[in-house]
């Protein structure tokens, strides 16, 4: 019974160490990231700005249409 105890903790211990190690390689050289944030570093193009804008326009008109219809009809 110790003998098979003792098996197990070497083999936790083992498992640590292996993931300690990878790890540390892991760090060691992965390439880094291009930003801290993770996110590009590059802005949109106008085109792609002005698409997002009018798209982000449209979903506020919808929401705020349906809310303000909601409202009249719960007060009536």
């Amino acid at each position: 019974m110790i003998l098979g105890m003792g098996l197990v903790y070497a083999m936790l211990g083992v498992m640590v160490l292996a993931t300690s190690l990878m790890s540390r390689f892991i760090l060691r050289f992965s390439p880094l990231a291009t930003s801290p944030s993770g996110l590009p570093d590059e802005r949109p193009d106008a085109a792609t700005l002005a698409a997002i804008t009018a798209a982000v326009h449209m979903y506020r008109q919808e929401t705020h249409s349906s809310t303000t219809a909601d409202s009249k009809e719960s007060s009536s």
